[in-house]
């Protein structure tokens, strides 16, 4: 219930792409801790980064895969 079933499903879909890239997701800003740790579970060495948006709160996030 923490909201991130569909953004968790989908990277599930990307790790079993086996494919190298970036990936920008749009966020609500509440998910700012639990999902960059989902993402270092899934992909170790994936660079994961937070953005703020124009009001100052983080809005999304860049993973380098």
């Amino acid at each position: 219930a923490d909201g991130l079933d569909l953004i968790k499903n989908l990277l599930q879909r990307i790790k079993s792409l086996n494919i190298k890239g970036t990936v920008l997701l749009e966020i609500d800003p509440s998910q700012k801790t639990k999902l960059p740790k989902f993402i270092k579970k899934l992909f170790p060495r994936a660079i994961v980064e937070t953005k703020k948006d124009l009001a100052g709160l983080f809005r999304m996030v860049k993973i380098k895969i």
